[in-house]
């Protein structure tokens, strides 16, 4: 879209473009201004962050639109595995939360399903910690 816009400004204003340098150095810092931004957005992209809520009764885990709830009285219990396992084996089979390829992945297991949650390591122990405080929980990871 943005390849046809510049043509088209260019076949309609390019006398305009050419008898002006300010309105010519305008046009061009637009161009590199518009191809820099259709790079960010298209090679590096967005991604909504991860949310991560524990409570005494379930684990909500959130991003963008898309959420997950388990329910702790459930049995649960997860497992750290690295990325390449999870490419690998799990890639297709479970709920993935991720922002980016993390150092190690969180794979959660309840009675239904299984979720994918990429955060960083601190934040997966913590998760850990508070999944494993529930008694429902299996302490051994």
């Amino acid at each position: 879209m943005a390849l046809i816009l510049q043509f088209l400004s260019w076949s309609l204003f390019h006398e305009q473009f050419s008898e002006s340098q300010d309105l010519t150095l305008w046009f061009w810092t637009a161009q590199i201004g518009i191809a820099c931004l259709i790079i960010f957005v298209g090679f590096i992209g967005f991604s909504p962050p991860v949310t991560v809520i524990v409570d005494e009764s379930s684990f909500i885990v959130s991003q963008g639109q898309r959420s997950t709830e388990m329910k702790i009285d459930s049995s649960i219990y997860c497992r750290v595995i690295s990325p390449l396992q999870y490419y690998r084996k799990w890639d297709n089979q479970v709920d993935r939360y991720m922002t980016h390829i993390p150092e190690d992945i969180l794979l959660i297991f309840s009675d239904h399903k299984v979720t994918a949650v990429g955060i960083n390591p601190v934040a997966h122990a913590i998760l850990r910690y508070a999944l494993n405080g529930s008694s429902n929980t299996n302490p051994a990871i």
